[in-house]
């Protein structure tokens, strides 16, 4: 216990995980007012993170509003330059895309209907070890495999960029989660003979401060940071463009590293590019993050929050990765890449739209596209695969509404609908959790063509 007249706990992110955090802080600031731990689980914590409980939220929320003063750079620093964030989607090239399926596909027979007990006693830790293996082949294969030969798609697109933003006098953070993608980074850029400037986890304090100074003053074009060694306590205002090479899991730790040059003192507007693969387990963190976005809003403001990923959950990531490009499992995937080819592309490689009132070209590929469906959903479902259709299924919403999808017929909208009603059956218990928010939107973006027009 601390014995003190006056208790003040000063951070940005009080909440970025999990509601527990708050406990913790309140233990110290208000002992009691939250109860005990047990109590605090049974009162706030389980009802928010695995129901979704809005009392609970809004309960909590009222408890320790009275004990927080919250000020947003949007309300103290309302004449800093405007910050725009971009994704630029890069595309795996055939041999990425087979590393990152093979090790996808090992780890789902390695973990799934694995217990606890496996994989050195914690499944848990095994599921977030082959999460960090994907991630890394998403970046770039040598850091799974350094005797890899295979290039990165990603460093290329990252290369690129460089040499656009250097030939038009910007400059520019670029943050990584991985040291050792940062060094394959480095060694590109010696080669484009860029001046650089580099900081991690064992850059000594002192020379961290020499090397933000240097950068200051003009002295180098790039500075790459590791982004949890640098992404807090650096002023690098000189820097008007952020690179995020890979998602971290949490938004506000990116958030804080992008304010390393998004802060007080910054003259210029800054653009934030987050480089992210198709298709892989970075697009289904990017959708983690606006979870926890919502949880931090629904805590502190009493809004919708989102809830805490469970061990089974953290494996549906690895799932996610099923039914993309490339994949030969991809069953209803490949069916969309088929009607769209059908769907007879005009000369300059942009899908054809239909005749008003007219789809003759996509009745017969719908048909068999549903059809397809059908056949496998039951055998997906016992295998316990089906739900991860959603990424196949944006894929099959994005191609139908650019190929106006408005002037389904009845045949094909009917199929649309009962597809829908049959998924939605069969996945009731996946779609009232978090992860299952993300399927629920792309259903709702499908539905909407299930209305046919006459």
């Amino acid at each position: 216990d601390l014995n003190a007249d006056w208790r003040l706990a000063l951070t940005g992110t009080p909440l970025e995980n999990h509601v527990g955090e708050l406990w913790s802080l309140f233990r110290i600031l208000n002992p009691g007012l939250l109860g005990s731990w047990e109590q605090f689980r049974e009162r706030f914590a389980g009802p928010i993170e695995r129901l979704k409980d809005p009392a609970g939220r809004e309960a909590l929320a009222r408890v320790v509003r009275p004990f927080i003063l919250r000020r947003t750079k949007g309300e103290v620093a309302r004449d800093l330059p405007a910050r725009t964030e971009m994704r630029r989607v890069v595309t795996l090239s055939a041999a990425e895309r087979r590393l990152y399926d093979e090790a996808r596909m090992i780890a789902l027979a390695s973990l799934t209907g694995a217990p606890e007990a496996e994989a050195g006693g914690d499944k848990r830790f095994a599921v977030l070890a082959a999460l960090t293996r994907l991630r890394q082949l998403a970046c770039h294969p040598r850091l799974h495999d350094a005797s890899s030969k295979v290039g990165s798609s990603k460093l290329r697109a990252l290369l690129e960029l460089v040499d656009e933003l250097r030939e038009n006098g910007h400059r520019a953070l670029i943050f990584s989660q991985f040291t050792s993608h940062l060094a394959l980074v480095r060694e590109a850029l010696d080669a484009r003979q860029a001046t650089y400037l580099y900081l991690d986890g064992q850059t000594p304090v002192a020379e961290r401060v020499r090397r933000v100074d240097s950068f200051q003053r003009g002295e180098a074009e790039l500075f790459l940071i590791s982004l949890k060694a640098g992404g807090t306590g650096l002023n690098l205002t000189a820097a008007d463009f952020v690179l995020h090479l890979d998602p971290w899991w949490n938004p506000a730790v990116e958030d804080q590293a992008t304010d390393r040059a998004h802060r007080i003192g910054q003259t210029r507007p800054v653009t934030v590019y987050r480089l992210v693969a198709k298709g892989t387990i970075e697009e289904a963190i990017l959708e983690m993050h606006e979870e926890k976005r919502d949880l931090v809003a629904g805590v502190l403001e009493g809004t919708s929050g989102a809830a805490r990923l469970s061990t089974e959950e953290l494996l549906e990531l690895i799932r996610a990765g099923e039914g993309e490009e490339g994949a030969e499992t991809d069953e209803l995937g490949d069916a969309v890449e088929q009607a769209a080819d059908e769907a007879a592309p005009s000369d300059s490689g942009a899908p054809q739209a239909p005749a008003a009132g007219s789809s003759a070209h996509l009745e017969e590929p719908l048909s068999k596209l549903f059809e397809r469906f059908s056949a496998h959903l039951h055998a997906e479902l016992s295998r316990g695969t089906a739900k991860t259709y959603v990424w196949s299924l944006r894929r099959l919403s994005t191609w139908i509404e650019e190929s106006e999808g408005s002037s389904l017929d009845r045949f094909a909208a009917a199929q649309l609908e009962s597809f829908i009603a049959r998924y939605c059956e069969a996945n009731a218990a996946f779609l009232s959790t978090g992860t299952g928010k993300v399927t629920r939107s792309v259903l709702n973006r499908l539905a909407k063509f299930a209305a046919p027009t006459d």
